[in-house]
């Protein structure tokens, strides 16, 4: 008998990212008062500054922290059980005053220069390569960072030791949770994180010398030759009128002079700071919406 070829399978149809993420942060015990917003944002922004805010928004809607070990030595089985098992819950989200809580939050942003950058790279056939398994750097223009609950916490401050550029020219936020439509203001959280630009540097002093400036001026100090009427003994510098001194006669005046061309620096680098700040352009909210949920 002719054999029957079997039907291939029906093609499985992918969503967008942001509808499965949208999908998968929806309970259905939740489902009513989970809502989304997504923010765009142009100008110089403080990316860093952005991601903090977000884990504040995350730790906004949770609880305080539980007890420590020491104090849950100290509690009856019961409530060591209830203090463990809620120190993680989320706040009445139907409390009066109650702010959002964050369930999954999403920042892409676009590197400021790296479309001049790339334009040069292409215009002298030049390819620059971060390591093996990279793409060249004036190829890469865009960065993405996702959190939820977990990879938020520590609450405190942004993960260190990544490759999040400084400032951005342009960010969007989207932003998944309960009341998160009414009560996550994404447009002032974008608008607070505007780039500040480089920060001066202080006048150098005699007080701002480290033990390794003075150490390295003493040892310079004692490479040349002694003042007249200045002798060393071996343990401290003596005058002919039998004035001493445990530091060289010229330690000072070496000093001002470092610290002379210290400040010349420190002049030149407020300078280009001033100007950099400048040329710095505000941030400007682009749009700012509803996301439909479910």
């Amino acid at each position: 008998p002719p054999s029957k070829k079997k039907k291939p399978p029906p093609a499985v149809v992918t969503p967008p990212w942001e509808a499965r993420l949208l999908a998968a942060t929806v309970g259905a015990a939740a489902r009513a008062r989970v809502s989304a917003r997504h923010a765009a944002a142009t100008g110089s922004i403080d990316l860093t500054a952005l991601l903090a805010a977000l884990r504040r928004a995350f730790a906004a809607g949770r609880r305080a922290p539980g007890p420590d070990a020491a104090a849950l030595a100290t509690l009856t089985p019961d409530a060591r059980l209830a203090a463990e098992s809620t120190r993680f819950t989320e706040r009445d989200v139907d409390a009066v005053g109650a702010g959002a809580v964050l369930m999954h939050a999403r920042v892409r942003w676009t590197i400021a220069g790296q479309v001049e950058e790339e334009a040069e790279a292409d215009a002298s056939g030049s390819q620059r390569t971060d390591g093996p398994g990279h793409l060249p750097a004036s190829r890469r223009r865009a960065g993405e960072r996702v959190f939820n609950l977990s990879s938020a916490a520590p609450f405190a401050a942004h993960r260190s030791g990544d490759d999040t550029p400084e400032a951005v020219e342009r960010v969007e936020v989207l932003a998944v949770g309960r009341n998160v439509a009414e009560r996550l203001d994404l447009s002032a959280m974008l608008r607070a994180c505007a780039s500040a630009g480089p920060a001066p540097k202080p006048a150098r002093t005699l007080a701002s010398l480290t033990l390794t400036e003075r150490a390295a001026i003493a040892e310079w100090c004692k490479s040349g030759e002694l003042p007249d009427g200045w002798y060393y003994t071996g343990a401290a510098y003596v005058d002919f009128d039998g004035t001493s001194s445990k530091d060289h006669p010229g330690y000072t005046e070496a000093c001002v002079l470092f610290l002379a061309e210290e400040n010349f620096f420190v002049l030149e680098h407020n300078a280009w700071c001033e100007e950099a700040r400048s040329q710095l352009a505000g941030v400007t909210v682009v749009s700012d919406d509803t996301v439909p949920v479910g």
